[in-house]
């Protein structure tokens, strides 16, 4: 229910969850900078072509101020189309990118585990359908490649944060990956991959196993990857590394000293490690050195990096849920039928006394002590039913109100009190939208922003067209 909700809040209204605006004072290029001060000597001369004298220092200030003024405000009629191409550029690249895929996904971890992740924007070699005229003039559909900026959901249980740090930009980072060898040849020839010792680690193997096969296997069948201990293609174990290092480390792996000119200082890098080979070694291309992850939680504690999901949060309610449905299965089966009781000194030694049937006649003895007690006596235990579902029921409720996913919001029509009419359910549901729009909150300033801001960045930085480009 809280992944339908949160997918119908931030999917399902057609528009995407963030827009770009310029800023209401843009800063200007210095290309821009440069054209305000020619025409501001342009005034200077025109003015002293015609009075015969230089202005004052206080007329130049105001001239220039003036200049400065008027070209802002042609910059602001522009930024907005700027902006709007920067948007429909960013929206291109999100379709491109994965992003719908990597977010939907991410939905799902947010309501489920401590903490959900996206990665993004990395650029990668994508393949793609492209299009060229014939020399009869037919346009023809040819595979081609290119790189592009993509986005990814990251498994909760294959990011490894340095302890203690409640941001992910804090302290160093650690990313399991499990390359097939397929996925690994690939790398090969990609910029800022070492071909070598990709080659070395194809040629002797996986080399060492970073995770317990044990905990690989489970985390496989809870995924439903059955008989995975079966496959015929070898997976190889790399570390992705982001954070700090030193830059003597970093010439070892092959870069240059251009790259890194002091070797005793401590620079943002990205390392890949497949066994005991570095595979790559390359400076965060961030230019303020942040990770290319983004992470929130479905309930955020203070000062720490992992939170709660809703699973953690109502476990004490599940424990006692689960208790009573044990309890009421059991009663349920004891109170099915009859207690039997059968004096043995009365029945023959042929009997069969382990099997109940309808019709039995049961063949007895007289009782030697003369007692006239039945020999099989049947007693019906009581059932509990009715009390074990209302405490049942009882604590499903308070997972409800702990959760904030009221039972009305996914279909229940047992609403009992105001939310039996319109009014009152749609008063009721505004309530509820409280606790469900803070993680909306969450979302919006700890994932959509910084992704959105980072691909804002990158192209900015890279992107060739300038008609794009702008304060936003």
């Amino acid at each position: 229910a809280a992944e339908s909700w949160l997918r119908d809040i931030l999917l399902d209204n057609g528009s995407p969850p963030w827009d770009l605006d310029p800023t209401p004072i843009p800063d200007l290029s210095p290309t821009q900078s440069r054209e305000v001060q020619a025409i501001f000597a342009e005034k200077i001369l025109e003015i002293v072509q015609n009075s015969g004298q230089a202005p004052t220092v206080a007329q130049m200030a105001e001239i220039k101020e003036m200049v400065s003024q008027d070209y802002r405000f042609g910059v602001l009629q522009q930024s907005q189309n700027r902006a709007d191409r920067m948007k429909i550029k960013i929206q291109d690249q999100f379709l491109q990118g994965g992003w719908d895929t990597a977010f939907n996904d991410f939905i799902t971890d947010l309501v489920t585990y401590p903490a959900a992740f996206i990665k993004g924007p990395i650029v990668r070699r994508q393949r793609a359908l492209g299009w060229k005229t014939s020399s009869d003039g037919r346009t023809q559909v040819e595979p081609i490649e290119r790189l592009g900026p993509e986005y990814e959901r990251v498994d909760p249980f294959r990011i490894y944060p340095e302890p203690g740090i409640g941001s992910l930009h804090e302290g160093y980072l650690f990313e399991h990956h499990r390359l097939s060898r397929t996925e690994l040849s690939e790398l090969i020839g990609v910029p800022g991959y070492d071909d070598d010792a990709i080659r070395k680690v194809l040629e002797i193997g996986n080399g060492q196993s970073w995770i317990s096969e044990d905990v690989e296997l489970q985390k496989d069948e809870e995924e439903r990857k059955f008989y995975s201990y079966m496959r015929p293609t070898t997976e190889y174990d790399a570390l992705e590394f982001w954070g700090k290092i030193s830059g003597k480390m970093l010439i070892e792996w092959g870069m240059t000293e251009d790259d890194v000119p002091d070797p005793a200082r401590e620079y943002d890098a990205n390392v890949w490690l497949v066994g005991n080979y570095v595979i790559k070694a390359v400076l965060n291309y961030d230019p303020l050195g942040q990770k290319p992850y983004a992470k929130t939680s479905f309930i955020k504690c203070p000062g720490a990096l992992w939170g709660k999901g809703i699973p953690e949060i109502i476990e004490d309610l599940q424990g006692v849920c689960n208790a009573a449905a044990r309890a009421l299965v059991n009663n349920m089966g004891i109170a099915s039928g009859p207690q039997v009781e059968i004096n043995l000194d009365r029945i023959p030694a042929n009997e069969d006394i382990t099997q109940l049937s309808p019709w039995k006649i049961w063949q007895t003895v007289n009782d030697p002590v003369g007692s006239s007690s039945p020999a099989i006596r049947f007693t019906q235990p009581e059932s509990r039913a009715s009390e074990l579902m209302a405490v049942y029921e009882k604590f499903s409720r308070l997972a409800d109100d702990h959760s904030g996913i009221p039972a009305y919001v996914y279909g229940d029509l047992n609403v009992q009190g105001a939310g039996r009419t319109s009014s009152g359910l749609s008063m009721l549901m505004g309530a509820a939208g409280k606790g469900i729009r803070q993680v909306v909150m969450h979302i919006d300033s700890d994932i959509v922003k910084p992704i959105v801001e980072r691909q804002f960045v990158y192209n900015m930085r890279y992107d060739p067209d300038e008609s794009i480009k702008g304060d936003v």
